[in-house]
């Protein structure tokens, strides 16, 4: 389950596993073997960094929600509604 869903977002960027390592600082053969079903849970710490890297929540990764999207972005797009504020105006970090 977590390695179809990491599958499937870093496939959606056009990364490999070894784009998805580097940019999660998490082994390559590990991610390797969550894709491919022969592992199916992880540390918090690697679930957080896979998570940042693909844009995602940990939530989503550990199947508690169906949404993907991180808490942060979410907060920001309520409180950009209730304002009424633009946020492809707003620098991103």
């Amino acid at each position: 389950m977590i390695g179809a869903k990491i599958k499937h977002h870093r496939e959606s960027r056009g990364w490999t596993l070894r784009d998805l390592a580097r940019f999660s600082r998490v082994d390559h053969a590990w991610l390797c073997r969550l894709e491919s079903g022969e592992r199916h849970n992880m540390s918090l710490q690697a679930a957080a960094r896979v998570a940042q890297a693909l844009g995602v929540s940990v939530d989503y990764l550990a199947g508690l929600t169906t949404d993907p999207t991180p808490a942060r972005v979410r907060q920001a797009q309520e409180h950009a509604q209730e304002h009424h504020v633009c946020l492809s105006s707003v620098p991103t970090p």
